[in-house]
């Protein structure tokens, strides 16, 4: 119960009594001052009472409404209202019970008095009914329960009626054992304490299907005998068990919390949005070398490597509602001076109006990490230098080769061998054009296709075309790359198809185009097609019969890369080679 409900049901009580007071030391008729003033604020009382908890009553108005104070007769009704709430008998000696006084003026004031005592009755009894608390007043001199309201069935099971018959054992009986220990020296407070002194306690109370219930109570002595020594509590008590069991679930958290993050083994802490630390985990106590009240004093900038500091601001900018974590890698400087590579992780907390409230930061030392990657980019750069270098010995070994064939075919007059060595020697070019091609690219493991073919096609016409109107049409994507290993084969089987068109396809018609393609058929699967104008080739020419060595080779070639080779004949003669590149391999279709 609230301290202003507690403070207008109190102030309603002790008005009853004192209206109780006036009217045994005198009549109506010969205190009427006194008795209007007294009701007037008792009136008052019950008005802010019910104000109070408006929302919870739903009383008639008839029975809301207060006689006007121009009712001179409302006082004394009062007075059988004191005597039933406080269990008093109507009369006391030396004076007149109501409903017995000398004149008929009184008698007709009496039966007023006790309508209104009726109507204020409902609506004390209407308020405390409707109240979420449990109210309860106990006698300790004739150990009694005087009066509990319905609260009482719905916050501990018992009915008012075996509440009353217990008397003040009945919350004493219900106390949990282990609670006793706060609730006596909370009773002794009471005992001792003065008029209107209220006190808190908080137990566990036992429900009537024999489970336990938080309650918090709040106990103010409501009367006292000539000697001042407490002969009656008023109390009031409100059900906590879903505050506590919060409590109890928030406290496991915590500890849960607390457990997890001091046994862990990365560093972990708060920070406001400055960037202050807030608190901060032993592992980052022990990664930064600081002690944790040394840690507090300092903030994450204070502790950033100088170079990393603007790295790490644009991060801490790109945290919002929307966007409440992010990771960054950053250099912390320990407190001895060095430096070392942390992972770290950012969220921000957010208040209910969107503003940051904290910022929690997960640091992972992952100097380990970065030294290894550092040896793995140096063993990498160490193993491109020796590859560069194995590719750039095998080009100048086929070189090596080449001018021996040169040489060789050179000496020797049968126009057969020559052509043999000359063909052996543009083989051995493609080949190591190869080599040239990835020794000078960035990456040694795939080259680029299309510049590569332009090369390997312009020094072929360099060799065979005699013709200067001989014109070249290159249509393969620049984007395009393939394997080293693929781009050997693919390189053999274009000099052999561009050395047979240059040397048979233009033999009628000296001028023309030599079209080179290669275009996508299927995801992964492409067709590299040399083309030119005009039917070259003899009329029983069969692919798979012709014994020319060239074509044999371009065969053999096409079969170890999973590939096809087909002819088309015609206005146009079109040797085709249908191949796959490697499942594992990054390249994109061709458009």
């Amino acid at each position: 119960m609230t301290t202003e409900v507690y403070c207008a049901l109190q102030a309603c009580w002790q008005s009853l009594e004192v209206l109780q007071q006036q009217v045994n030391v005198s009549s109506v008729s010969e205190n009427r001052t006194a008795l209007q003033a007294t009701t007037q604020h008792m009136r008052a009382h019950l008005a802010r009472l019910e104000e109070l908890l408006t929302p919870a009553m739903e009383a008639p108005s008839s029975e809301a409404a207060i006689a006007s104070p121009a009712d001179s007769m409302a006082e004394t009704g009062l007075l059988q209202r004191c005597y039933q709430a406080l269990g008093l008998p109507v009369t006391k000696t030396g004076h007149q019970a109501p409903g017995q006084l000398g004149s008929g003026t009184d008698r007709a004031e009496r039966q007023r008095i006790e309508q209104e005592l009726a109507h204020s009755r409902r609506l004390i009894e209407k308020i405390a009914d409707t109240t979420p608390q449990m109210l309860y007043i106990v006698d300790l001199e004739h150990f009694v329960n005087l009066y509990v309201n319905r609260q009482v069935e719905e916050m501990l099971g018992f009915t008012a009626a075996e509440v009353q018959q217990q008397g003040v054992q009945f919350f004493a009986n219900l106390v949990h054992p282990e609670d006793l220990a706060v609730v006596q020296p909370h009773l002794e407070r009471l005992l001792h304490s003065r008029d209107g002194e209220a006190f808190d306690v908080e137990y566990r109370a036992r429900h009537a299907d024999g489970s336990w219930r938080w309650l918090q109570s709040r106990e103010v002595v409501f009367a006292r005998n000539a000697q001042a020594e407490p002969t009656q509590i008023l109390g009031m008590a409100i059900d906590i068990n879903h505050r506590k069991q919060i409590e109890t679930a928030l406290r496991e958290s915590e500890v849960r919390f607390r457990s997890t993050s001091e046994q862990s083994a990365v560093g972990i802490c708060h920070c406001d949005p400055a960037g202050r630390f807030l608190w901060v985990n032993p592992a980052l106590c022990q990664l930064l070398g600081y002690t944790q009240a040394e840690l507090i004093a300092l903030n994450f900038q204070s502790i950033t490597h100088p170079a990393d500091l603007p790295k790490a601001g644009v991060k801490l900018d790109q945290l919002t509602w929307q966007q409440p974590a992010c990771s960054l890698e950053k250099r912390y400087l320990r407190k001895n001076g060095e430096a070392i590579w942390s992972q770290v992780t950012l969220s921000v907390v957010h208040d209910d109006s969107g503003n940051p409230r904290y910022i929690t930061g997960i640091v992972e030392d992952i100097s380990l990490r970065k030294q290894a990657e550092a040896e793995l980019r140096a063993s990498l750069r160490e193993k491109d230098l020796l590859l560069a270098e194995v590719h750039h010995r095998v080009k100048n070994n086929l070189q090596i080769i080449s001018s021996l064939l040169e040489l060789q075919a050179n000496r020797i007059q049968d126009s057969v061998v020559q052509e043999a060595l000359l063909s052996s020697q543009n083989r051995v070019i493609a080949m190591g054009l190869i080599h040239e091609t990835l020794y000078q690219s960035g990456n040694l493991s795939r080259i680029e296709f299309a510049q590569y073919v332009r090369r390997l096609v312009a020094g072929l016409i360099k060799i065979y075309g005699t013709n200067a109107a001989l014109q070249l049409s290159l249509a393969v994507d620049e984007t395009f790359d393939v394997p080293s290993d693929l781009a050997i084969s693919l390189g053999l089987i274009l000099n052999e198809l561009v050395t047979n068109a240059l040397k048979h396809g233009f033999s009628q018609s000296p001028a023309g185009t030599l079209e080179i393609a290669l275009n996508c058929l299927a995801p992964g699967r492409y067709c590299l097609a040399v083309s030119h104008a005009g039917d070259c080739l003899p009329p029983a020419f069969d692919l798979e019969r012709f014994s020319s060595m060239g074509l044999k080779l371009v065969r053999l070639l096409a079969q170890r890369i999973q590939g096809q080779v087909t002819v088309e004949r015609g206005q146009q003669t079109s040797f085709k080679v249908q191949f796959g590149l490697p499942q594992s391999s990054p390249n994109r279709p061709l458009q």
